[in-house]
């Protein structure tokens, strides 16, 4: 569509921006910007605000300019208009028409199968899209009027348009239509299906008397072979007594052998198994008191930057076969603020230190940590890369 420069011209010189055209209308600056582009017409309600605003007609605005007044060149253009574009115009002034006229009827959805070309057919869907969204500015329109009727059915034949071609503001409408009240009613629910028909009892009795007679081979046999079961029963009695007997007697054998093993005393009834302890598993303690540290080296990557500084979390483990207190105590090269520089600790237990480093880019340093037990002490340290 071609620009209309008349309305901006109008602006223009009263010194306003689109923001202020837009808030003396009551819309938004967008809007205003797509008039003046050409990209959309006013309604009727806007033309007429628009009008009393700048103390001017419609055609003084431009606003007739497709219908009534030749069209503006600017000496640059000079190729005609292709028979799509006219088309994409002409749907635009035909819904202008028909809510000029009072109607309210959803336009056509373009088909796909009977288009003429991909090009015309997207042109007759931006058509199409437009009509249904001139239907929603309407019906928005005649609410702020208090046109409840109109406005209902203005945009139950938006919601309509939107819908038949599954588009993302079918749901936008519908709820501003359940917002004020003008939402259609819903479809109503659909019947639930008949119940199965019963059985009769002639049929439940055929039924069971198939079954017995395709069943009653398999059922024959199933009794032999129990029958059969039943006879012979007593000499599998014999052959399994003088087994259970032998598996009896190796199983009291094998209790009492382990009975006289166990180092500890028996409770008549209750064998207490003897706990096996694997090499691997017994703990290596050392002589001499040791220490661990991770991480064993620190970058600012390793910490969480907060307002102390670098926050830094560490892990020590000591090992020492003495069985008094063991402590510790930490320094720094760097400015550096522990949440506890010395404490004590348990031989094998983790124990925790959180460090604040305020450090600058590229600075080293060492945090020192030193370990000491009754008989002796040790010295970790943890490098320091900023």
């Amino acid at each position: 569509m071609t620009p209309n420069r008349r309305l901006k011209q109008a602006r223009e010189l009263r010194g306003w921006s689109q923001a202020k055209v837009a808030q003396q209308l009551g819309t938004d600056a967008t809007t205003v910007s797509r008039w003046e582009r050409g990209l959309f017409s006013p309604t009727p309600y806007f033309r007429e605000k628009l009008c009393t605003l700048f103390s001017k007609n419609t055609a003084e605005l431009g606003l007739l300019e497709g219908a009534d007044q030749p069209q503006e060149s600017n000496g640059n253009d000079s190729s005609p208009r292709s028979p799509a574009s006219h088309l994409f115009q002409a749907g635009i002034e035909w819904q202008a028409k028909e809510l000029h006229a009072g109607k309210n009827t959803p336009p056509v959805a373009p088909s796909w199968p009977k288009r003429t070309d991909t090009f015309t057919y997207i042109l007759q869907s931006a058509t199409y899209d437009q009509q249904a969204h001139l239907l929603w500015g309407e019906a928005y329109v005649r609410a702020l009027q208090g046109q409840h009727k109109e406005a209902q059915l203005l945009g139950e034949a938006s919601l309509s348009a939107f819908e038949s071609v599954n588009h993302l503001n079918a749901t936008a409408i519908r709820e501003w239509l359940d917002q004020r009240g003008l939402a259609p009613p819903p479809p109503p629910p659909t019947s639930a299906p008949p119940p199965p028909l019963p059985v009769l009892p002639e049929q439940h009795k055929r039924s069971t008397s198939q079954m017995l007679r395709v069943g009653g081979t398999g059922i024959a046999l199933i009794l032999i072979v129990v029958a059969a079961l039943l006879l012979t029963g007593f000499s599998f009695n014999q052959l399994r007594s003088p087994a259970l007997t032998s598996s009896t007697a190796h199983a009291v054998s094998v209790t009492k052998r382990e009975t006289q093993a166990q180092p500890f005393p028996q409770v008549a009834g209750i064998v207490t198994p003897t706990p096996t302890v694997s090499p691997v598993d017994m703990p290596t303690v050392p002589s001499a008191l040791m220490a661990e540290i991770t991480p064993a080296n620190l970058t600012p990557q390793d910490c969480i930057l907060e307002s102390l500084g670098y926050r830094c979390t560490l892990t020590f483990w000591l090992y020492s076969n003495d069985l008094g207190p063991l402590t510790w105590n930490a320094s720094s090269t760097l400015p550096t603020q522990f949440n506890a520089s010395k404490g004590t600790s348990a031989s094998g237990q983790p124990s925790q230190v959180i460090v604040y480093i305020r450090s600058s880019p590229g600075e080293k340093g060492q945090l020192i940590f030193t370990f000491t037990s009754s008989t002796d002490t040790c010295t970790k340290s943890v490098t320091w890369q900023g």
